[in-house]
């Protein structure tokens, strides 16, 4: 028996908010999303935004964002597969985006830890600071 790694699925919070309308037309069904805490939120220091690339485009709801947020402060950002599951431009902005959040396998979650760890060492080994 396989087992289901989907954990949770739920429109952009706060979508309307952020930057997500800038960046709607480059959003497709499968882009890649990210999470970052924010536990300086002033009204909620659970919250947890969601990134595409640079820009926030949102935030996970307040009935999912206090287990992620636990984990993400733990240091396991790269456990969460977060990807874009449904858009729909015609839908008030608060439902327009979707995402669907997997937990990734063990083997998934450590070799993103290796390659992370790889590419700490070489930035280390070859800066490329612009500072004169």
């Amino acid at each position: 028996m396989e087992i289901r790694r989907h954990f949770a699925t739920f429109y952009v919070a706060g979508f309307t908010y952020y930057e997500g309308m800038d960046c709607f037309s480059e959003l497709q069904i499968g882009t890649s999303l990210s999470f970052q805490p924010e536990q300086d939120n002033p009204y909620d220091p659970c919250a947890v935004a969601i990134y595409y690339k640079e820009r926030k485009i949102g935030f996970v709801p307040k009935d999912y964002n206090s287990f992620i947020s636990q984990l993400l402060l733990l240091g396991y950002s790269q456990l969460f597969e977060v990807k874009v599951n449904q858009i729909d431009g015609t839908e008030h902005p608060e439902q327009q985006v979707r995402v669907s959040v997997k937990l990734r396998t063990i083997e998934e979650f450590l070799l993103t830890q290796s390659i992370e760890k790889n590419n700490l060492k070489e930035m280390a080994l070859n800066p490329t600071s612009n500072c004169k």
